[in-house]
């Protein structure tokens, strides 16, 4: 490696730091702000108002009632089950075939005369 060519890498790295500090500064009075709150105090303002929604969310009086309806629900099912069983087993079993519930006769076609 030349002389030359040493300088101008360094001259390039030295514009590509330039670059990079002033987004950099760009970035830092985005997050923390210039004389006014930045980006990091509106987002542990939200953060802050998150918990707070939670926690009225979590406390509300329709949470618990959800309980008392599943605990309903899930015995409404159970009696049906249950009743749905004690209806097939009541049926008498029998070694016949089933008699049909409609008459199975046909009436004869009806044919034309000319």
């Amino acid at each position: 490696m030349n002389n030359d060519l040493r300088d101008k890498l360094i001259r390039e790295t030295h514009e590509r730091v330039g670059i990079i500090a002033e987004a950099v500064g760009r970035h830092e009075r985005s997050l923390y702000g210039n004389g006014k709150p930045g980006l990091c105090k509106d987002v542990a303002a939200m953060e802050t108002d998150m918990r707070e929604l939670q926690t009225v969310q979590r406390d509300c009086p329709a949470r618990a009632a959800r309980k008392p309806s599943n605990v309903i629900a899930l015995a409404s099912v159970i009696l049906a089950l249950a009743a749905f069983l004690l209806t097939i087993l009541r049926q008498p079993v029998s070694a016949e075939e089933p008699k049909p519930r409609h008459s199975q006769h046909r009436p004869a076609a009806r044919t034309s005369t000319p």
